[in-house]
């Protein structure tokens, strides 16, 4: 498939984890850039403050069996830009027993723009039994730490520099536009195909919300290998 356009000077971080036996999960956000691009040692640099923090801040909101892998940083101002791989081991912490590798923090991510549709978020594998008030929420104590750590970790890079490239805030990237309603086989059915944009939006993003409720990434249930 042909790589998706460009969005402009934004940076991907992908974080990765372990989340109980052979089985991988992975966060995503975006931040934007000024100056050059960025080259290895501006990409390791970044990630030395993300995993810096991450290794602090997440372990402690872990199960034992939660395991913080590391991040992958790729440069998207072009289909030429850097990816860099930054292996950590981090291993959880908390107290409590052991949720379904399905269970996940959701982490809403606010932008300005108003739009139909889902809006940007991350899943974050987090939390233990001690942490739930019942069994579709979070505690609010567990919640605001939550909140806390990752306000902070997703605003590590923002204003940090190196060789000519200096990091900034959280961005949204949105690369598909409003769907097209396309009728299918039987009378009265219709599917919905969404559009490739030609120039991808972007959207700042400046603050972070955790949900009280669970949420759940099935497919974190599944063996990959």
């Amino acid at each position: 498939m042909p790589a998706l356009p460009a969005p402009g000077n934004i940076v991907r971080v992908e974080l990765q984890f372990d989340v109980g036996v052979d089985t991988n999960a992975l966060t995503r956000f975006f931040f934007n850039f000024t100056g050059t691009a960025p080259g290895t040692t501006a990409l390791t640099s970044f990630a030395a403050l993300i995993n810096g923090y991450a290794d602090d801040a997440l372990p402690p909101l872990m199960h034992p069996d939660t395991t913080y892998l590391g991040c992958v940083l790729q440069d998207l101002s072009s289909d030429l830009g850097l990816v860099a791989s930054f292996p950590e081991s981090a291993v959880g912490s908390r107290d409590g027993d052991q949720l379904g590798a399905d269970v996940c923090v959701l982490a809403n991510y606010p932008i300005g723009r108003h739009y139909r549709g889902g809006k940007p978020r991350g899943y974050w594998p987090l939390g233990t039994s001690a942490d739930l008030l019942d069994r579709q929420h979070w505690t609010s104590d567990f919640t605001a730490s939550c909140e806390d750590a990752l306000a902070v970790l997703l605003s590590q890079v923002n204003g940090s520099s190196s060789e000519g490239c200096t990091a900034g805030q959280q961005f949204n990237v949105s690369w598909y536009g409003p769907p097209n309603q396309l009728k299918g086989a039987l009378p009265g059915r219709v599917r919905t195909v969404s559009t490739q944009r030609t120039t991808p939006l972007i959207d700042a993003i400046t603050t972070v919300t955790v949900s009280n409720q669970l949420a759940s990434q099935r497919r974190r249930n599944l063996r990959r290998r």
